[in-house]
């Protein structure tokens, strides 16, 4: 019976000691096991790079997309893009990529429409592009030449009255306050004055506004389109008559109200340069 108990005792023993060292074991293996599938999450995890081609200022392919020559993209290392199409579509915001394509989250200057489009660099001859997925439209983007974007041609003949109107504009036109109106009107005013004695040609008004579109960030040109269009609203009403309680509210005095005769065709040049005609 001795000789059977201290064998049993031994078998017991034995049993407790592989049950401790099989868990040790599987102690072992276990934190190893969790670390690989922690790094493996953490991979799949990581966020794709944008592509470095997509970085730069682009200026719209006019020979492949419909859109205004002063259309512009800029986009940063970072992933902070802005763009300016006109009518209103422009914005800002953060690239993030999406199933490996590169998606432009942004909003509206001053209106906070949302757009979400796709952007792709390619190549059209060599030479970089991007493309540009917008709402059903697809949109090429060459890199833009500032040189090419900042002259005025060279035939260009600009009055310094003209620059300051447009400076005045730029600086008091209000948007989205009670006094907005009266402060177009008083920029209207001073606009149609310039006009009735300016020596500007249309073709010269054109020019000098696009090298001062030119010289605005995407969105300086949003905020500058929607001013001009405040005036020109303010423009078309002083063209009526009984307008002097307006001019009065607004502050202007000494104007050439109601400019009956007057040539006006630098203010119309003006507004069509704009796309407002």
């Amino acid at each position: 019976m001795k000789k059977l108990f201290t064998v049993m005792l031994v078998l017991a023993l034995a049993l407790s000691l592989a049950a401790c060292g099989g868990k040790d074991a599987a102690d072992e293996t276990e934190p190893e096991e969790i670390i690989e599938e922690e790094t493996a999450e953490e991979e799949e995890e990581q966020p794709q790079e944008m592509p470095q081609a997509l970085v730069g200022s682009w200026q719209l392919d006019q020979e492949r997309s419909s859109g205004p020559a002063s259309a512009s993209l800029e986009i940063k290392e970072s992933g902070a893009v802005s763009f300016f199409l006109g009518g209103g579509v422009d914005g800002e915001g953060q690239i993030t990529m999406e199933e490996g394509k590169a998606v432009a989250h942004t909003a509206s200057y001053m209106e906070g429409v949302e757009y979400s489009f796709v952007l792709t660099p390619e190549e059209d001859g060599g030479e970089p592009c991007v493309k540009m997925e917008l709402e059903g439209d697809i949109f090429y983007w060459t890199a833009a030449s500032p040189a090419e974007q900042d002259e005025a041609p060279a035939a260009a003949y600009v009055e310094e009255d003209f620059t300051a109107c447009l400076d005045q504009i730029e600086k008091y036109v209000q948007l989205g306050t009670p006094a907005a109106f009266r402060s177009a009107v008083e920029q209207a005013a001073a606009l149609m004055d310039w006009a009735s004695v300016s020596n500007m040609t249309p073709s010269d008004v054109i020019a000098a506004f696009n090298a001062k579109f030119a010289s605005l960030d995407n969105e300086g040109k949003s905020t500058f389109l929607m001013q001009l269009e405040q005036v020109d609203g303010a423009y078309a009403q002083l063209q009526t008559p009984g307008q002097e309680e307006l001019l009065a509210e607004a502050g202007v005095k000494n104007c050439g109200y109601p400019w009956d005769g007057a040539d006006l065709s630098g203010v119309e040049a003006l507004m069509t340069a704009a796309g407002l005609r």
